[in-house]
């Protein structure tokens, strides 16, 4: 059983009403249905939330035997495990026990139904949709254009989970420590990508094989010539000629090298790599810089077509991730 975190009182929500435990997980997951299975018992719920960037901490507890039907998870990811006593869950067809050492990782898409023993009390780490799939498209160079479904099951008393389970406890930790400690923008940032990293490089999913793929890539010297030139070069216009003569090789034999080790054109190479630093400027410039501007400095020069382009990319239009 993983190491219980210790939360003071007075940095949680707690309720001995049904009625109000329920409106306020509600408040910060999604609309449920929650049942005291035991009419006999009183119900005493405890709630933590730390809310970061993309993402939340929380340690919630009900002290009673409690079914909750959850719904489709649509918007987020939960990454959930019980500190004490143990869940029986439902994810559409199949069902799992957590407990022990044994915790789930939710993905959106499937109808969530659970039981919780009445002394049960869990560390759960939501994590928006699209955060984590922008991170995962920062990382590599395919297109991810479909959901990122995980394996379900995480242990946390080896391995990747156990390194997880300590971090979140020490960021929970720190955080009673300094409660400005997450507010910083930066440090927010820095501390989620970490996160992300450690489940998208190190927890199975539909991508695990495509990062594997691109990782293990020994690049051509003219390939590896030509990229970095590209990229040191994103905002001036850079054609198949300049690249073939700064690789030294023919258009022809660059073209077909791209093809074969990067899985696509230069240009198309180019074009996301451009699309990539927008995205990051849009993230960090806030409202100073109008978007238009933005893209024309990365070498977009025609909207419509860089709106469509990001939208594919990424899986939102550039004003739409602008406002988000």
């Amino acid at each position: 059983m993983p190491e219980l975190i210790n939360i003071s009182p007075s940095n949680c929500f707690q309720s001995q009403s049904i009625i109000e435990m329920q409106r306020e997980i509600s408040s910060t997951y999604c609309d449920h249905g929650l049942t005291i299975l035991n009419s006999s018992s009183d119900l005493l719920g405890t709630f933590f939330h730390l809310p970061m960037r993309g993402m939340s901490l929380n340690i919630l507890s009900y002290g009673a035997e409690v079914a909750i039907d959850a719904g489709d998870f649509e918007n987020f990811y939960m990454l959930e495990f019980p500190m004490t006593g143990g869940v029986d869950l439902c994810l559409g067809k199949e069902t799992y026990r957590s407990g022990g050492n044994k915790g789930t990782l939710v993905s959106p898409g499937v109808h969530v139904k659970s039981v919780w023993s009445a002394d049960c009390s869990q560390v759960m780490l939501k994590i928006d949709k699209s955060v984590l799939r922008d991170y995962l498209q920062s990382v590599i160079i395919r297109n991810v254009d479909k959901p990122v479904v995980f394996k379900h099951e995480v242990r946390f008393d080896e391995g990747i989970g156990a390194s997880i389970f300590a971090y979140l406890k020490y960021l929970i930790e720190q955080s009673q420590v300094n409660k400005l400690l997450l507010t910083s923008p930066l440090i927010r940032e820095e501390l989620e990508n970490s996160i992300l990293a450690m489940l998208v490089d190190q927890l199975p999913h539909n991508y695990t094989e495509a990062i594997k793929f691109e990782n293990s890539l020994v690049l051509p010297h003219y390939v590896s010539v030509a990229y970095k030139y590209l990229k040191e070069n994103a905002q001036k216009q850079v054609s198949n000629e300049d690249l073939a003569r700064i690789s030294g090789v023919s258009p022809r034999t660059l073209y077909s090298g791209f093809r074969n080790f990067m899985g696509m054109s230069p240009q198309t190479c180019l074009r996301i790599y451009r699309l990539q630093k927008v995205k990051v400027e849009l993230e960090t410039m806030g409202s100073y810089i109008p978007i238009n501007e933005i893209a024309r400095k990365w070498g977009f020069k025609h909207m419509g077509r860089f709106s469509k382009d990001f939208g594919q990319r990424f899986g939102v239009s550039p004003s739409k991730f602008y406002r988000r």
